[in-house]
């Protein structure tokens, strides 16, 4: 930027300063840097710039869960690539339509979305490669976990073959997360590992977050509470730093399953309710519900978990997940058993959720199901 010797190059510098922001999570300063390139493109009509200007700030948008505001952005990048017939930023614009989807819980389309990218783009690694992550996600949520891993597992192997560090660190951070969903603990421990890495490397404090929250999982797999509490409190500290509309409520799902006290695990849950109430990104619905039910299932809150368990419902009720069914089912099934143990009626019931978690590959409903049926 201060090398830029006319209005097209320091528009351009602008752009890539934002971008840089974006990785790091410095969302005040990357809106900055677009404010200042913007005004540029409008007077030159730079309609590809344009383009890409509305798709950094969608970006920016969904990472601060303002949905609404990153639809809007990203049709907006949608017309000017149009405009300008640019194949790479029509996808990027398609991307950014599909994370709005995803923001909204609306998978089913959001898939379509990203899918419509790839076959758009599939030799551009910096795009292709983050949107069959997202297929993977998208594929979590339909209950389709070993085509999940697949899309993830693919797309490792290209981001490290081209090494694109912030492409490498979502697609790590991605088969770290399927992998655990499907309860494949000693693989994710080691994906989630590479992938830290990769986003302390980088500088990407949301991810590095992420994947401290999925870190505390396998840490609770095995035991050590300590170890977890440890990581999810990292994790929260820089959920703070970037944003808590990003992952900050799911966080603190997760923190409630390893409070020390009833009323420590009570503030995480309010906490977390509240924390709801200020983003629209669907994950944190989805996260914080299933670790919120999975803590009051823990302390023998049978009546909390099954409110809990209702809201996850309702949340979705307008576009139904298969994923969010298997939750569902999962917490009445368990809470029925463990409230009422000895009855043929629960054990045949988590069996019938056992077979669902089976068909999904979902080894994480699986391990929760097996202590159920143990005791009922």
């Amino acid at each position: 930027l201060d090398l830029a010797a006319d209005d097209l190059q320091r528009c351009r510098a602008s752009m890539g300063v934002a971008a840089g922001h974006r990785v790091t999570g410095d969302f005040a300063a990357a809106m900055e840097a677009l404010d200042r390139a913007e005004p540029i493109a409008e007077r030159l009509a730079l309609t590809l710039e344009r383009s890409r200007i509305h798709h950094t700030r969608g970006n920016l948008y969904f990472s601060q869960g303002r949905t609404a505001e990153c639809d809007a952005q990203h049709v907006l990048a949608l017309r000017y690539a149009e405009q300008c017939g640019d194949a790479q930023s029509q996808a990027r614009a398609l991307s950014g339509l599909g994370d709005a989807r995803y923001a909204q819980g609306r998978m089913g389309s959001a898939l379509d979305y990203f899918r419509r990218c790839v076959a758009l783009c599939e030799s551009q690694i910096r795009i292709a490669v983050p949107n069959r992550c997202m297929i993977g996600h998208c594929l979590w949520y339909a209950n389709q976990l070993p085509d999940a891993i697949a899309a993830a597992q693919s797309a490792c192997d290209d981001g490290e073959r081209f090494g694109v560090v912030p492409v490498r660190v979502f697609a790590q951070a991605t088969l770290a997360q399927v992998l655990t969903e499907a309860g494949r603990f000693e693989e994710a421990t080691a994906a989630c590992a590479q992938a830290l890495a990769l986003a302390r490397l980088a500088g990407s404090r949301r991810y590095e977050a992420i994947l401290l929250g999925c870190s505390a999982e396998h840490h609770l797999r095995r035991g050590d509470r300590t170890a977890a509490r440890d990581a999810l409190m990292q994790a929260f500290a820089l959920a703070r730093q970037t944003g808590l509309g990003f992952i900050g409520a799911a966080v603190q799902g997760r923190l409630a399953r390893v409070a020390q006290s009833e009323d420590e695990r009570c503030a995480c849950l309010t906490e977390g309710e509240a924390l709801l109430e200020k983003t629209g990104l669907a994950h944190n619905h989805l996260w914080f519900y299933r670790d919120a039910i999975e803590a009051c299932l823990d302390a023998c809150e049978w009546g909390r978990a099954l409110n809990y368990a209702a809201t996850l419902e309702e949340v979705f009720a307008a576009e139904p997940l298969p994923w969010v069914g298997l939750m569902v089912e999962r917490a009445r099934a368990v809470a029925a058993a463990l409230a009422a143990p000895g009855t043929g009626a629960g054990r045949a019931r988590l069996a019938q959720v056992r077979e669902a978690a089976v068909a999904a590959g979902n080894g994480w409903v699986l391990t929760g199901i097996e202590r159920a049926l143990a005791v009922a």
